[in-house]
Parts: C-alpha cells; sequence; structure tokens
C-alpha cells in the first residue's frame, strides 16, 4: 500500500508542476497585470493540505475499519476546509488589491486538487479492495 501513496506523492507533483507551468505561462502571457506575488505560495499551500490530508486518510484505511475510515476522511476534510476559510478571510482581511483574481485563482486550486483527492481516494479503496480479494 505505501507504493500507492509514492505514486499519489508523484502524480501531485506533477500536477502541482504542471498547474505551475499553466499558471505561469497564463499570468505572464494574458494576465501579466493581474499577476499576485502570493499565487505560487498558493500554490504550494493548497498541494501541501491536500497532501497531508491525502496521507491522514491513507493511514486511516489501514486501520481496517470503515467507521474509523469515515470519521479520518470527515475529520480531515472539515479541517482542510476549515483551515481554507480561514486563509482565505485573513487574506481578504489584510490585502484589499487583487481580491477577484486572488478568490478565482484560489477557488479553482482548491476546486482542481479536491477532485485530484477524491479520484486518487477512490483508486486507493478500489486498490485495497483488489488486495483484500486476492488475500482471501
Amino acid at each position: 500500500m505505501q507504493a500507492f501513496f509514492n505514486k499519489f506523492l508523484v502524480k501531485i507533483v506533477a500536477l502541482t508542476a504542471f498547474i505551475a507551468v499553466i499558471g505561469g505561462a497564463v499570468f505572464y502571457y494574458i494576465l501579466q497585470e493581474f499577476y499576485l506575488p502570493i499565487l505560487p505560495y498558493l500554490l504550494f499551500f493548497v498541494a501541501s493540505i491536500t497532501t497531508g490530508v491525502f496521507y491522514i486518510v491513507f493511514k486511516a484505511l489501514g486501520k481496517n475499519s470503515a467507521q474509523s475510515f469515515n470519521v479520518y476522511f470527515m475529520g480531515a476534510n472539515g479541517a482542510k476546509l476549515l483551515l481554507f476559510i480561514f486563509f482565505f478571510t485573513i487574506y481578504l482581511l489584510v490585502f484589499q488589491e487583487g481580491i477577484i483574481v486572488f478568490s478565482i485563482s484560489f477557488l479553482t486550486l482548491y476546486f482542481v486538487y479536491t477532485i485530484f483527492e477524491v479520484w486518487a481516494l477512490v483508486n486507493l479503496v478500489k486498490e485495497k479492495a483488489r488486495l483484500e480479494e486476492i488475500n482471501n
């Protein structure tokens, strides 16, 4: 199962690099006047939190209890959402410029990484079920 987590790490790094290249190109060539210096940090922040949440849920899946998995999944994603809301609110209170660009970028990253995380978790659950079927 650890190999699955390692594959997840490779995929999330690749996704983050892809987003960085595409985002960099878009802001350098098309939307240069809208670029915010916090955007690379925002990308790293969202990717890091998503990786952390996935790791927590990954470890919970190894406990062989569906109830434990559900509690960890809901708790970790609830904490992630609260952390994102807190970060978003603090940024909006401190910086008045670029609120629309920041909001669009933040929400886009949130949805992209959440979809990626759910996709990875579905594959993880399928892989675990497949391994259990082989062992039984």
